[in-house]
């Protein structure tokens, strides 16, 4: 099972039903798209931001990108994402100041990092050197279709 983000319309869709929500998902064409992740990778890489970045306490520093987490749906009302494309940014550079290691990753072992690691290059074909070349695709999909969401007068919503 996976994350995918989708432009929605740009306001009250918070307050659709489970009929315009089907109707929603099942138009044609579909609801403009792209896949945030697995649900692995999604959930590390929230555990990462909440955990380095939150003090433990999920959305306390980071409330709109949290969403995602909390929101049920998780979703963005257009005259929210220039808060989150701001909060993005500030994940990229707070994620990017940080070591990998067991405490940033919340592991018990040295062997479940040099594994993360290890999995982290055979997928990309080089070493990441902090938290935030792990979260890299995270951050920059969900960036990119925040922007998109704006440049076309849209919100967003997430989908698992």
């Amino acid at each position: 099972m996976g994350f995918d983000l989708h432009l929605a319309p740009p306001v009250k869709f918070f307050e659709w039903d489970e009929s315009q929500w089907d109707a929603y998902w099942r138009s044609d064409p579909p609801a403009e798209g792209e896949k945030l992740g697995n649900s692995t990778y999604v959930g590390l890489t929230i555990e990462c931001i909440t955990h380095n970045l939150e003090a433990d306490r999920a959305g306390s520093v980071f409330p709109l990108l949290m969403r995602l987490e909390q929101g049920d749906p998780p979703g963005w009302l257009l005259q929210e994402l220039p808060s989150l494309v701001d909060e993005l940014g500030r994940v990229r550079a707070g994620l990017a100041a940080l070591p990998i290691n067991r405490a940033t990753l919340l592991y018990d072992n040295d062997e479940d990092v040099r594994r993360r690691v290890d999995d982290f290059e055979k997928r990309n074909g080089h070493r990441p050197t902090n938290l935030y070349d792990l979260g890299e695709r995270f951050v920059v999909t969900f960036e990119r279709m925040a922007r998109r969401a704006i440049e076309s007068g849209n919100g967003l919503v997430a989908s698992f």
